[in-house]
């Protein structure tokens, strides 16, 4: 119970860490025999009409795919069980962002240093081999499968609302870029050379010298330069 309503609380998937406390009504239903209509109040104390189990899970899967919880063989398997994972939810995971360069939204546990977390994934979350950014973006946590995400960009949802998180003044938090994708001009090239441009800079001995290997590796170092043709003359006269 919180604050005398029911609650149940969803853990990540990963790290094993509360998520969320879910309202009663998130998770209620009524049978599918059932011909009323059914009002409670949901969590913000407005009406809302109980669907049955089979309407409320799918009008809410292409939503779950959307936040990367599911997948299309998640929603065949659901198509043929008609429930998911835990009954009526999905995998949770501890955190949700939007990812503007890319325009995609990932779910994922970001609690990189959590025990649990790395009692199944340090060998390969943290292995030499999987470097801190590409071009394919920043290390940010896994996905409920394991996989390593990277991001280009990242604006935060709030995992109970499911909206962009908002500041102290009710504005929608900034986008905060990753890595080398702080620059406005790296964001503006061609995937291709996004990719040769960061293998320059991680195979340029002088680079690695002059900024650090960390800063270097992180794509931070790319961020000093203010244009595209300042980063070009650096390379071609140090990275040779």
């Amino acid at each position: 119970m919180v604050n005398g309503t029911q609650t149940i609380q969803e853990v990540c998937e990963c790290c094993g860490e509360i998520t969320a406390d879910l309202h009663i009504s998130e998770i209620t239903v009524k049978a599918p025999d059932d011909p009323r209509d059914i009002v409670i109040k949901d969590k913000d104390n407005n009406n809302l009409t109980l669907k049955t189990k089979e309407r409320f899970l799918s009008d809410r899967t292409a939503s779950f795919i959307k936040e990367g919880l599911m997948d299309e063989d998640d929603a065949v398997e659901f198509r043929a069980k008609k429930e998911l994972k835990y009954g009526m939810r999905p995998d949770a995971m501890c955190s949700m962002s939007i990812d503007i360069v890319n325009g995609v939204t990932q779910s994922f546990c970001y609690k990189t240093d959590n025990a649990e977390f790395l009692k199944k994934y340090s060998s390969s979350f943290h292995a030499s081999t999987e470097k801190e950014s590409t071009e394919l973006g920043t290390k940010v946590g896994v996905d409920r499968k394991g996989n390593i995400i990277r991001m280009k960009s990242e604006k935060r949802v709030d995992l109970v609302t499911r909206r962009v998180k908002l500041k102290a003044n009710g504005d929608e938090e900034e986008v905060k870029y990753k890595g080398q994708f702080e620059t406005p001009w790296f964001r503006e090239l061609e995937d291709r050379t996004r990719t040769l441009y960061h293998k320059t800079m991680l195979d340029c001995k002088t680079a690695i010298k002059e900024f650090g290997e960390k800063e270097v590796e992180s794509g931070k170092a790319m961020a000093r330069f203010k244009t595209a043709d300042d980063f070009k003359k650096y390379i071609e006269k140090n990275c040779r």
